[in-house]
C-alpha cells in the first residue's frame, strides 16, 4: 500500500530502513483529539485482541492503556474522562454487535502472525487482526469517520486485503472483511 501511495516513502522505509519523522516524532493531532490517531488505533486493537466478555471492558481498556507507558496522556485517558467514555462506547458497540459474536464463536485467532514466501527472497509478514479457520479474515479499522465515508475509505485497503487473501489461501479459500469501529460498519472486500 505504501509503495502504491508513495514510491519515495516506500524506498526510504523498506530499502533504506529510514524511519519517517511522523513515526518517531508525531505532531499533535489536528483533529482536536487529545491523542494521536495511531495511538487510538493501538488502544482499540489491544482491547479487541484481549477481551472475552463485554463485562470486562473497563478492566481490559485500563490494562491496555497502562501498557502504553504514556503519562502525558493520563488526563485524556483517565476513567470517566470524555475521551475515555467515547472510546469505551465505540469498543462496546463493536463487541456487543452480532458480527462480533460471530467473529469470536468457535475457533478463531486474534492478532495471528503470518509469514508468506511469495517468490525467491520475497517475503510478506504481518498479522491478521482476526482469523477464522473457516476462511474469514477480519481487519479492524479505527478511523474516526462516519458511516457515509466507509465504502470510499475501504477502497484504500484493497491491496492489503489481497495480500491477506494470498497469505491465507494456502489453507482455504479466503474472504476478507473490514470492520470500521467508529461507525461500526463492515465492508466485505
Amino acid at each position: 500500500m505504501t509503495r502504491e501511495r508513495s514510491p519515495e516513502v516506500w524506498q526510504l522505509l523498506y530499502q533504506h530502513g529510514v524511519e519517517p519523522f511522523w513515526q518517531f516524532a508525531p505532531r499533535a493531532p489536528k483533529s482536536g483529539a487529545p491523542i494521536p490517531e495511531r495511538l487510538r488505533g493501538t488502544i482499540i486493537h489491544g482491547v479487541l485482541e484481549r477481551i472475552r466478555a463485554d463485562i470486562e471492558l473497563a478492566y481490559v481498556l485500563e490494562e491496555t492503556i497502562g501498557e502504553l507507558d504514556a503519562p502525558e496522556l493520563e488526563m485524556a485517558l483517565a476513567p470517566g474522562s470524555q475521551y475515555r467514555t467515547a472510546l469505551e462506547r465505540e469498543i462496546e458497540q463493536v463487541i456487543q454487535s452480532a458480527e462480533w459474536q460471530w467473529y469470536v464463536e468457535g475457533e478463531h485467532y486474534r492478532e495471528l502472525p503470518f509469514l508468506h514466501l511469495v517468490g525467491p527472497r520475497e517475503w510478506r509478514t504481518g498479522s491478521f487482526d482476526l482469523y477464522r479457520p473457516d476462511g474469514w479474515i477480519i481487519d479492524f479499522k479505527t478511523h474516526q469517520i462516519g458511516a457515509q465515508s466507509v465504502v470510499k475509505e475501504a477502497e484504500h485497503y484493497r491491496t492489503q486485503m489481497q495480500l491477506y487473501r494470498e497469505a491465507a489461501a494456502l489453507q482455504t479459500e479466503v474472504k476478507t472483511r473490514l470492520h470500521f469501529t467508529h461507525a461500526n460498519v463492515i465492508v466485505d472486500v
